[in-house]
């Protein structure tokens, strides 16, 4: 470290020559120094990504085990299945990380890709709320949940008859979470299961992991899912 003329510390490369005069002996030495300053922050910046990424490649690969030990079907091909589109809302929601620069996802925009395959001009799809950005562990859990959601939707719920809508609002709750409420009508009625579902237990475990809870209401008219999650840090 050397200090520069304008006071400020710098980090210098030095290279020190010795000087000779004509019968080769040494009567002093050349020094030239080096600002590496810019290099030396990159390294640093290096390594606050590296391990960034080792961090971030971890969650990603619990997220994925969790997937596959809470992933159950009556069929290899039906198994295989639900593990792709949970991983699949996985690597969505990634996607958005990447826009934010791993801020977090835009919930508006989290919940939407979700349900792009059943939006039509009729619009079946109904999505309403201010900007929130979650953040990755809340919007991981979130984007799974809306995932088993809308898969049981188009099955067994208002997304598997022409006319059913699914209306997905959210908003702050006095203490600051967001509760977002999903509620599908004009579709098939529905009733309580008689035991809970592996769909059910992963969104249960993943948004209970986040901090979050949620709550099933099946009526008449249609499923009710209430999830409320922790406050947002942005």
């Amino acid at each position: 470290m050397r200090q520069h003329k304008n006071g400020r510390l710098i980090h210098v490369s030095l290279c020190v020559s010795p000087v000779h005069d004509e019968r080769g002996t040494i009567i002093g030495a050349s020094k030239i120094a080096r600002d590496i300053t810019q290099q030396k922050q990159m390294e640093r910046h290096a390594a606050v990504l590296a391990r960034a990424a080792e961090h971030r490649t971890r969650n990603i690969l619990a997220n994925v085990s969790a997937t596959v030990e809470l992933s159950q079907a009556d069929s290899p091909e039906g198994l295989k299945a639900a593990i792709r589109g949970r991983i699949q809302a996985l690597a969505n929601v990634h996607a958005l990380f990447v826009e934010s620069r791993w801020i977090g996802a835009e919930l508006t925009k989290l919940v939407a890709q979700e349900l792009a395959p059943y939006q039509t001009e009729s619009e079946r799809v109904l999505i309403e709320g201010r900007q929130v950005i979650l953040n990755p562990t809340v919007a991981q859990a979130l984007a799974v949940t809306t995932h088993e959601l809308a898969t049981n939707a188009a099955k067994y719920g208002a997304l598997s008859v022409p006319r059913g809508v699914v209306q997905v609002v959210w908003s702050q709750t006095p203490d600051g979470e967001i509760a977002i409420r999903w509620a599908e009508r004009d579709g098939p009625s529905v009733s309580p299961p008689t035991r809970q579902g592996f769909g059910t237990r992963a969104m249960g475990m993943l948004i209970k992991e986040a901090g979050g809870t949620i709550a099933f209401e099946w009526r008449k008219d249609g499923l009710r899912c209430t999830v409320t999650v922790p406050k947002p840090q942005v």
